[in-house]
């Protein structure tokens, strides 16, 4: 049996990794834009609607959003499937994600009001009972 061996020309080395480099180049643009989206648009109280508004655009790119839909996972027990395992851990891995971001942009006032809450969904809970009426 003989074996294949795959080679490539420059050229084609060339342009793929061109490639894999623009993309990571608009990755840190689309990266940069959406912290200058929160940056700007710093939670003070009276502008909850526009800021919840660019936190779920952020959200939304990041895959995060479900979470402000979703309540908290069950932690899972020692014999849970591996399936039920890896989907707390993405649950997990997206709510510190997006308890961060929460917290990054608003006033210091509200962040130590929520830095010690459980989930990134109990702090939307409280800040919608708190600024819509």
């Amino acid at each position: 049996m003989s074996e294949r061996v795959l080679t490539l020309s420059t050229t084609t080395l060339t342009s793929y990794r061109g490639h894999v480099k623009s993309c990571k180049v608009l990755r840190k643009i689309s990266l940069n834009l959406l912290s200058i989206i929160l940056n700007k648009n710093q939670l003070v109280g009276k502008n909850y609607i526009d800021w919840k508004k660019n936190l779920n655009i952020v959200l939304t790119a990041e895959k995060h959003k479900f979470l402000l839909i979703e309540d908290c996972l069950e932690i899972p027990k020692d014999d849970s499937m591996r399936s039920q395992k890896a989907t707390y851990e993405k649950w997990y891995h997206s709510d510190e994600i997006t308890h961060c971001y929460i917290l990054v942009t608003m006033l210091n006032v509200l962040q130590h009001k929520y830095q010690n809450m459980e989930t990134a969904f109990d702090i939307m809970k409280s800040l919608q009972e708190m600024f819509v009426h």
